[in-house]
């Protein structure tokens, strides 16, 4: 005979995840992206200018320590309660 489930139901549409997990998500990818997306600047400026690789570089750095920063800052905001709400 099957034993009846003694879980209490989920409610529908939420999710029980851990939001570290979210955080870390969030944070691997807006550090690949941002790189990304200043290393294809600096390439496309050194491209035009003629002075491969020193902006892709250039950029590739500047997209970390923008990431890095962003990521930091991210991290030092307190997470917002429910009950702080109105």
């Amino acid at each position: 005979m099957k034993q009846p489930d003694k879980r209490a139901p989920r409610p529908t549409g939420e999710r029980n995840r851990s939001p570290g997990i979210r955080d870390a998500f969030t944070a691997g990818f807006t550090l690949v992206l941002t790189v990304l997306l200043f290393l294809a600047a600096g390439a496309w400026v050194d491209h035009k200018l003629g002075t491969s690789p020193i902006l892709s570089l250039l950029g590739a750095g500047v997209g970390a320590a923008a990431a890095i920063y962003r990521i930091v800052r991210q991290a030092r905001i307190p997470p917002r309660r429910d009950t702080d709400r109105r």
